[in-house]
């Protein structure tokens, strides 16, 4: 890709570093006239506060997935040419703020002395106006398996016994980054890294797309069960006291501005305070600090932040139950569990494997767990055994069943991880140069609560059914929580007990 001046822009994901760096903010590239800046891309998750339900709570899963980029001044590019989304000027037009008397679910945070040093504004919400096919985002879906399967094999279990990652987040965030790299030597590691089936615009179209495809997962209440609520949000923090500018691919994702000035007396802390305000009202709670002391930097310039929320119920309650669990070594132990006495499952079974699903209300997201059989002595020894293929035939031939199901209830807190090498990024100088990704899911009878957060940073030149079967998952397993439409992997990871 070239600048308007015909500079070439190369690619690498880097810690923030020195030199020329040119802006590149996630979603949107951001660069004004006469600069170029870095940028850091975090994915978070929010969590969305449940429902207060019964002691067999029929809630399935909220999960939520936050991406940032930072961006700092730097050498000049010429003028990138990007069209403008601004901000109304009388209030900032926040989708989150709503009208009339509605509450602003923000407003502790409006009301922070700091917000107000900074002269913090937020502009209109964007709406993603990408298009697609289905079948183009179901072969992007299938992709975030393969992501999946690396983001599970990098992480070894001597390392991390548990693990959490979020595919889905990492590819809109790299997505949103490849957008700035993708004629260059750096957006040929993104498409390989992040497996794409397409190149270039088609990229965003797709991933941009397959916001409102997920998002029309959505499901109003009924009478004695909570919704189905499907949210994938982005927005663009400028620093620098101006209203962001956005990219055409921006558009494609779609992007919230918020506008604050770093130049304000003790703006870089109170910058932060703000923005993990807003980060922890939006996550419930979830991710408290998300960006931590050392950011912002003095130059810092913008941040790119994408918030994914889901909840939803399980097709059928669940209740507290207990289990010995035989982590791998043998060692038992008494795990808390959760048991559905007659739900609604798929199952698959080979020599290697037991494969299981819990629908979600709805039917189009469900929770795939996988087990493996005593020719694997451990957890790592299926892992490395699973591909795409299998995980496709996996997939298709599951028999719908009902099923008395127990497992145990898992708590993976979230771990950064920054998974440039080890997914094998190569990438040119003042390009990419690191991939931080966490994630922290839960999951009891109360269904699943799961946060990620990945980190781009660039520096850029039921009823009552009798259960046909009793499955017990008393050994460490895999888990998958997918789209059914566009096969996306929303989350994945393992539970070693």
């Amino acid at each position: 890709m070239k600048l308007a001046n015909g500079n070439e822009v190369i690619a690498e994901l880097i810690v923030l570093g020195a030199a020329c760096p040119v802006a590149i903010v996630g979603h949107l590239a951001v660069a004004k006239s006469q600069k170029a800046v870095i940028e850091r891309r975090v994915i978070v998750t929010r969590r969305m506060e449940m429902p207060t339900t019964t002691k067999h709570s029929t809630h399935g899963l909220v999960l939520t997935g936050i991406s940032l980029l930072l961006a700092v001044p730097a050498c000049d590019f010429g003028e990138p040419g990007f069209a403008t989304q601004g901000a109304d000027p009388e209030t900032g037009g926040s989708a989150e703020t709503g009208s009339g008397d509605e509450a602003d679910p923000l407003q502790a945070c409006l009301d922070l002395p700091e917000a107000q040093a900074i002269d913090w504004q937020r502009g209109v919400a964007v709406e993603p106006n990408a298009t697609s096919t289905e079948a183009r985002r179901q072969a992007m879906g299938d992709a975030s398996w393969a992501l999946a399967l690396d983001l599970l094999g990098v992480v070894p279990p001597a390392s991390q016994a548990s693990v959490a990652a979020s595919p889905a987040s990492m590819m809109l965030s790299l997505g949103m980054t490849y957008g700035r790299f993708e004629d260059g030597l750096c957006g040929t590691e993104i498409e390989t890294r992040m497996h794409f089936p397409e190149v270039g615009e088609a990229v965003h179209q797709t991933l941009g797309s397959t916001i409102g495809a997920l998002e029309g997962l959505a499901l109003e209440a009924v009478e004695g069960g909570p919704p189905v609520v499907l949210n994938l949000r982005q927005s663009i923090w400028s620093l620098t006291g101006e209203a962001p500018e956005l990219s055409e691919v921006a558009s494609y994702y779609g992007a919230q501005t918020h506008s604050v000035d770093r130049t304000a007396p003790n703006a870089l802390s109170a910058i932060r305070t703000v923005m993990n305000c807003v980060i922890e009202t939006q996550s419930d709670g979830l991710l408290p600090e998300l960006l931590p002391p050392s950011l912002p930097q003095p130059d810092t310039t913008s941040f790119d932040v994408n918030v994914a929320v889901l909840q939803a119920p399980w097709a059928t309650s669940m209740q507290e139950a207990s289990l010995p669990f035989t982590r791998d070594g043998d060692d038992v132990v008494e795990l808390e569990a959760i048991r559905g006495p007659a739900v609604p499952a798929s199952i698959f079974e080979s020599d290697d494997l037991l494969a299981l699903e819990l629908p979600l209300r709805g039917d189009d997201i469900r929770v795939q767990v996988i087990v493996p059989k005593a020719v694997h002595p451990d957890l790592e020894s299926l892992t490395a055994s699973l591909d795409l293929e299998l995980l496709t035939t996996v997939r298709e031939q599951m028999i719908s069943t009902h099923l008395d199901v127990t497992l145990p209830k898992v708590t993976i807190p979230s771990t950064t991880i920054d998974y440039y090498a080890p997914l094998g990024f190569e990438c040119p100088e003042f390009t990419l140069r690191s991939v931080p990704h966490g994630a922290a899911v839960v999951l009891d009878e109360n269904g699943i609560s799961a946060a990620a957060g990945t980190a781009a940073e660039v520096w850029e030149e039921s009823g009552e059914p009798t259960a046909d079967q009793t499955v017990v998952i008393d050994r460490p397993f895999l888990f998958f929580v997918y789209d059914v439409n566009s096969r996306f992997v929303l989350y994945s990871g393992r539970f070693a007990g």
